[in-house]
């Protein structure tokens, strides 16, 4: 799957365009867009800038500990794709701290998700 913007052309403008795009749906009303939104953010950060990632990181971060299990469902369960997206430092760093707080998580179905995570993140850590 490719991400496209239509009508966006190089530079800045696109990086304004992505920054855009995955801030709407990350942060929408609705938990649907929000639950689109962990799904698509590791597809996003693999051809964003450098000036862009760590937004998009701290964007997922949040959905990780959004209000509604839905979007902490989808984002335990797109754990393992975001990982694989991210600088290995990152995830030693950052998506480690995510990790064991989902595995914290009172739902059972995100403990469930988070923990097919656990051999891609072991692997990526050494």
């Amino acid at each position: 799957m490719r991400l496209q913007l239509p009508g966006v052309g190089c530079g800045q403008q696109r990086l304004s365009a992505v920054r855009a795009r995955a801030q709407r749906l990350a942060t929408g009303d609705w938990f649907t867009s929000r639950v689109s939104a962990c799904g698509l953010l590791a597809t996003a950060y693999r051809r964003a800038p450098t000036a862009l990632r760590t937004e998009l990181r701290n964007l997922y971060r949040d959905l990780t500990h959004d209000e509604t299990p839905m979007v902490r469902r989808a984002a335990a369960a797109n754990l393992s794709k975001f990982a694989e997206a991210v600088e290995p430092e990152y995830v030693s760093k950052e998506l480690t701290a995510i990790f064991h707080e989902l595995t914290q998580d009172g739902e059972s179905s995100i403990w469930f998700l988070v923990q097919r995570a656990s051999n891609l993140l072991t692997r990526t850590l050494g």
